[in-house]
């Protein structure tokens, strides 16, 4: 018998996630999620610190929100992010992909300087 792993994250369409966006309580989640696990490298208002800025038009791993979903999962290893698909479950990390997407277009004071390419 194939062994399934309890908390392996499955693939979530776009249309999906743009979905849970729209869900206050899944984005209510998600701000949990990322003030327990992410602030520390993308600051409270994910302006950026260590990490990139969520907040402008710029991404160093896609734009899109699938894009993010997988970063999320898979981490960026040599950059020191952590793939947090082991650590969450797929519902955190589905929330805190939505609570991501909420932060595109804010203006949070002292965002680090954009990186990567503009979303198309």
């Amino acid at each position: 018998k194939a062994r399934l792993a309890t908390n392996a994250p499955k693939g979530a369409t776009e249309d999906e996630l743009l979905a849970l966006v729209k869900n206050t309580a899944v984005v209510a989640q998600g701000q949990g999620v990322f003030a327990a696990k992410c602030l520390a490298c993308h600051g409270p208002q994910g302006q950026g610190l260590v990490g990139p800025n969520l907040t402008d038009n710029f991404w160093l791993h896609g734009s899109r929100i699938t894009d993010n979903l997988r970063t999320v999962e898979d981490g960026v290893l040599d950059k020191g992010m952590l793939a947090w698909k082991t650590m969450l479950s797929t519902e955190e990390i589905r929330a805190v992909v939505a609570y991501i997407y909420t932060l595109r277009g804010t203006s949070p004071p002292n965002p680090k300087p954009p990186q990567g390419e503009p979303a198309a």
